[in-house]
Order: structure tokens, then C-alpha cells, then sequence
């Protein structure tokens, strides 16, 4: 691939010197992560989607997002965070798409027909089965690989690692995507919440919920509250009021 060479720097962004593989392929969705004390690290957060596209698209979307799903085990009261994991005691208890969880999760607004690619990312350590009301969607790619032959599907089991490019066309209404584990659809055990957006294909745009009167961050205890895409606003977590009525239908 020639000899590494450092991309364009833009402020707030990441500077990375070195040649990215593209996976075999043409590009697609990839995730880096920390490889130090990774079972804390990446359990408290520390990871990212990492998008390669090709220099010539020839499929344009409405949307194109990468949904990073995760899990947090927080104290909501001190903000004391500690890594999940499948025992006792560190059961997760908060779960998040892109570091919210509902209805702090950011809605997508679109136009009836429009097309959307969602880039699903298993970046905790659960599976998730992500279930699509609405329409079914087509499965293109799988851990940053164009599929041969792709498929179609309405849920689809994320595991940890695995990141999974879906398109769909989207009907009017207000639909849902969401786990479809039911404690994973609950905020310290009240719903709904967790693993919870709408896409919205109406006249009236939507906006998540964001009064901070509620919010807690996946920091580690003692550290300040923030907002940004490694923090949790659990704003509003009581129910659904506010986004007004979703589509239920599958």
C-alpha cells in the first residue's frame, strides 16, 4: 500500500499517521478500540466507529450512521461507573445507542421513501438483537466486507465486535429500531429506555430529549458530567412523553 503517510488534520479531529487497510475491500464500517486493560477500558467506553468509504459512492442515503450499542453497569445517583460483564453484581443497567439511551437517543428525521444505511456496532460486551418496525432491511456488509449475496432480515443479532451495514427504505410514520432483549429496553430498570430510537418519516421533526434534570455520564466516579459521544444522557428516562406516538407495528 505504499509508505504510511499522515492524513489531513481538522480541528476536533483525530490525526492518524499511517495507511488504514481497507479490509480487502473497497472500505466499510470498522471500530479501534483500546487493546491496554482492555476488559476496563472498552468497558468503560474507550472505543469508536471507524468508517472507510471509497472515493467514488455510487449509492447516496438520507442517513448514513453508525450506531455504536453498549451497556454500562452506573451507579445513576454518584456516577461511580464500573465495566459489565454476565455475573452477579456488574449486570449492565443502563444501555446505549451512541452513548444515550432512550429517549436521549437522537432520532432520525427523514422524508417517506427515503433510503438510510445504519452501520450497527456491537461495541460493548452483549449481544443485541436489533429489531426494525416498518419495513425490513437489507443486510449489505458484515465487519467491514460488502456481501456477495446480501439479505434481507427485520432483527439481527450484533454481537461484540461485530459491525453490520443495514439500508431500508423508509415508509411514513414514526418507527422504532430497538433491542429486542427487554431488560436491555430499560434505564436502572424502568422503561421504556435503553436500546430505543425512532425514525421519523413525517411532517413534524423530532428531537430527543435533552433536560439534563436527570443526567448521568458514563465517566468514572468523581469525574465532571459531559455530553459528548462518550457520555450518557439519561434525561427523561420515565417514558415516551414528549416524542409523541411511534408506530408499533412490526
Amino acid at each position: 500500500m505504499g509508505d504510511p503517510q499522515p492524513l489531513p488534520h481538522r480541528p476536533g479531529r483525530l490525526r492518524l499517521a499511517g495507511a488504514i487497510p481497507a479490509g480487502g475491500g473497497t472500505g466499510g464500517t470498522f471500530m479501534y478500540h483500546s487493546h491496554y486493560d482492555e476488559d476496563h477500558q472498552v468497558g468503560l467506553g474507550l472505543s469508536a466507529p471507524l468508517i472507510i468509504a471509497p472515493k467514488t459512492q455510487t449509492t447516496r442515503y438520507a442517513v448514513d450512521r453508525p450506531l455504536m450499542l453498549g451497556e454500562w453497569n452506573l451507579d445513576p445517583k454518584s456516577g461511580a461507573t464500573r465495566p459489565p460483564m454476565d455475573m452477579e453484581g456488574v449486570l449492565p443497567n443502563y444501555f446505549t445507542i451512541n452513548g444515550k439511551s432512550y429517549p436521549a437517543t437522537d432520532p432520525i428525521n427523514v422524508k417517506p421513501g427515503d433510503r438510510v444505511l445504519l452501520r450497527l456496532v456491537g461495541a460493548g460486551q452483549f449481544i443485541h438483537p436489533m429489531h426494525l418496525h416498518g419495513t425490513a432491511f437489507t443486510v449489505i456488509a458484515k465487519d467491514g466486507h460488502t456481501l456477495e449475496m446480501p439479505y434481507k432480515a427485520d432483527v439481527i443479532d450484533v454481537a461484540p465486535g461485530e459491525r453490520y451495514d443495514v439500508v431500508f427504505t423508509v415508509p411514513k410514520g414514526k418507527w422504532v429500531l430497538h433491542c429486542h432483549i427487554g431488560h436491555h429496553l430499560t434505564n436502572n430498570g424502568d422503561g421504556p429506555g435503553g436500546l430505543l430510537m425512532v425514525i421519523n418519516a413525517t411532517r413534524s421533526p423530532l428531537t430527543a430529549r435533552t433536560s439534563t434534570a436527570n443526567a448521568t455520564t458514563t465517566n468514572p466516579a468523581n469525574s465532571q458530567p459531559s455530553h459528548d459521544s462518550g457520555s450518557m444522557d439519561m434525561s427523561g428516562m420515565n417514558g415516551m412523553s414528549g416524542m409523541g406516538s411511534v408506530s408499533g407495528n412490526p
